[in-house]
């Protein structure tokens, strides 16, 4: 029996403390999204988000947690200029909605930046799933998703924020993913429990700066 519900920050858990992750998704049912399209108006609700036919969009969620920001007027990718690949898949995955996508090369930062024109869409990933790199966080409705969908969102974060690592105290290799969020830090973590993964949590000493397939990614704390 549950005595105490007060709030405790993940980073301040102990062996006393529990977490509760609801069994159905309509538990944390998300508001729908509605996305504006060439075709009209589409809106996708929490049943959709569970469908097979979802997959793409949970993909978008990856790749938005990691690489993604809003503006007024749409959401903005920033990868590096080589990662055309992965520029292309997410155009791919906005066209898949109807949705108008471009890309853009700035070769003095040398970014290059896909930007999805869809105002419901960023107000939607804003409000979820935060909207600046040290205010992202998993929405407690992802949790109740099933494994394939949070999988594809995995996979694609990885992609963005991660690299693979292989040393002497680990010759099978492990990934490794580096944000700015506490909040985004623990998500991760559980969401990985969900897919029977084992992940730790490391807070760097001191701010580092480090490079990631040719950007300079500058550590806040």
């Amino acid at each position: 029996v549950v005595k105490d519900t007060r709030w405790v920050d993940m980073q301040d858990m102990t062996t006393n403390h529990a977490v509760v992750i609801p069994t159905s998704s309509r538990d944390w049912a998300p508001v729908p999204l509605f996305i504006y399209t060439r075709a009209g108006r589409k809106i996708i609700t929490v049943d959709d988000l569970n469908a097979d036919s979802s997959d793409n969009l949970w993909k978008l969620f990856g790749w938005y947690i990691s690489e993604g920001h809003t503006t007024s007027h749409g959401t903005i990718f920033t990868l590096n200029i080589n990662e055309t690949e992965y520029a292309n898949e997410i155009c791919r995955i906005a066209e898949s909605f109807g949705l108008g996508a471009s890309q853009f090369v700035y070769k003095p930062d040398s970014v290059r930046r896909v930007t999805i024109s869809s105002r419901g869409l960023s107000q939607f990933l804003g409000a979820h799933f935060g909207r600046k790199a040290p205010n992202k966080r998993i929405p407690g409705w992802v949790f109740a998703a099933n494994k394939d969908r949070v999988n594809s969102m995995m996979l694609a974060y990885f992609k963005g924020d991660g690299y693979f690592v292989v040393g002497n105290y680990h010759p099978l290799g492990y990934s490794k993913a580096v944000t700015t969020s506490r909040q985004l830090a623990y998500g991760v973590r559980f969401l990985a429990s969900k897919l029977d993964g084992v992940v730790s949590v490391s807070k760097p000493r001191k701010p580092t700066t480090s490079e990631i397939k040719g950007r300079t990614i500058y550590g806040r704390h």
